[in-house]
């Protein structure tokens, strides 16, 4: 008798309902930061927590430059014994001259 809630006891009932009420809105704020956030940061997560992928080798770039039409058969031909006598020239498994772009072609001109 007596208490918050009188005799029926209604205090508890409504105690238990705030508290389900700011749980919720708890869970509704930290909802919306996810559908917010989440995306921002995926797009821009580090390489420890989301996988990025590796950069195209210039062996691959030549080729999409090729398939994409920004260089003919010829060009493609030449770039690609470059690419491959670099390759060759600088051991097995080297990494290209750093440096020079490439369709860096030299004193020849071809791009």
């Amino acid at each position: 008798m007596g208490g918050h809630g009188g005799p029926d006891g209604f205090g508890i009932l409504f105690s238990l309902l705030h508290t389900a009420i700011w749980i919720g809105a708890l869970l509704l704020l930290a909802w919306i930061l996810w559908r917010w956030l989440g995306p921002r940061l995926r797009s821009g997560g580090t390489p420890l927590f989301f996988h990025t992928p590796a950069p195209p080798s210039p062996m691959e770039r030549l080729r999409l430059r090729y398939a994409a039409g920004e260089i003919d058969e010829t060009t493609f031909e030449q770039m690609r014994e470059r690419l491959q006598a670099t390759y060759q020239s600088g051991g097995r498994g080297s990494a290209p001259p750093q440096g020079q772009p490439l369709n860096y072609q030299g004193d020849e001109g071809i791009c």
